[in-house]
């Protein structure tokens, strides 16, 4: 938290995030030197995700009307338990949404991973080396990437993870790289919270006991970058307040058409990152 430095912030609020968010409270002239601050608080999102989220605020979205600013920042990299041999990775058809054919690099190997499947669906789990984070890769055996989205929850996902049983699958997997950032401002009031960026019915009383804060601007970057070796991922937040001799396998996971991608904690059952990959061509667009 990065707060207007002649606001007080009600101890109980510091004791509070800390010890259920980990985070700090940092004051700054927001109002006074808004574009430094903002530059702070950029250098600080960078490092937390080393160098992959550059530029998180854009410019002009801390003014001399500023009081207090949210980040959050998560980095993950982690190889793969099973690698895929980079020689046996080779330019193949990847069918887009639009039924437009592109090509694309694809990873092969074949291993023993938890898969499951039924009429609708393929899903893959790709354990990381450490033992308790994996990929989960939903696949839709009809091109049709709308349908899972609509089905997905996490009753779908936990049922499906339950189900899966350790099996012998050859997998077909494109390399990409996502880079993606969004402007929150209309997607989070139409999810629910609309009073937050509403300076009339906002109420954060809760951080220094005056009424006078609304979130003006809120923003969400993520990028990861899915490879032979491994999965490089790291997304922040900030509101402005595979060989070629394959052995046998039973089962065969192709994704070479649209889908929906996570970075799971087992332990936890926590959804660290999720995506979807709709055309690995052009994905860092």
């Amino acid at each position: 938290m990065w707060i207007q430095n002649d606001y007080p912030v009600f101890s109980t609020y510091k004791d509070t995030i800390k010890q259920y968010y980990g985070a700090n409270v940092t004051n700054l002239d927001l109002k006074g030197d808004s574009e430094n601050s903002r530059k702070i608080i950029n250098t600080w999102v960078e490092n937390k995700t080393d160098q992959k989220i550059v530029d998180l605020l854009p410019q002009g979205s801390i003014n001399e009307n500023s009081r207090v600013v949210l980040t959050n920042a998560i980095y993950f990299k982690g190889n793969w338990t099973n690698q895929f041999e980079a020689q046996g990775t080779s330019n193949q058809n990847f069918t887009t949404s639009g039924n437009k054919i592109v090509k694309t690099p694809m990873m092969t190997t074949t291993a023993s991973f938890p898969y499951f499947e039924d009429n609708n669906i393929q899903a893959l789990k790709m354990p990381y080396q450490g033992g308790h984070l994996s990929m989960i890769v939903l696949l839709p055996k009809s091109n049709d990437l709308r349908s899972l989205e609509n089905s997905l929850s996490v009753e779908k996902l936990q049922q499906w993870n339950g189900n899966m049983t350790t099996e012998s699958v050859m997998v077909y997997m494109p390399k990409f790289s996502l880079d993606t950032k969004y402007i929150l401002n209309d997607y989070l009031p139409s999810m629910g919270m609309p009073s937050a960026f509403s300076p009339n019915d906002a109420d954060f009383t809760g951080i220094s006991g005056t009424k006078e804060f609304s979130i003006s601007t809120a923003v969400h970057q993520a990028f990861v970058k899915v490879d032979e070796k491994g999965t490089e991922a790291a997304a922040a937040t900030g509101a402005v307040f595979q060989s070629t001799a394959m052995p046998l396998s039973k089962y065969t996971f192709r994704a070479d058409h649209p889908f929906v991608f996570m970075i799971y904690d087992d332990q936890t059952g926590l959804v660290l990152f999720m995506g979807q990959v709709v055309n690995p061509a052009n994905i860092t667009s």
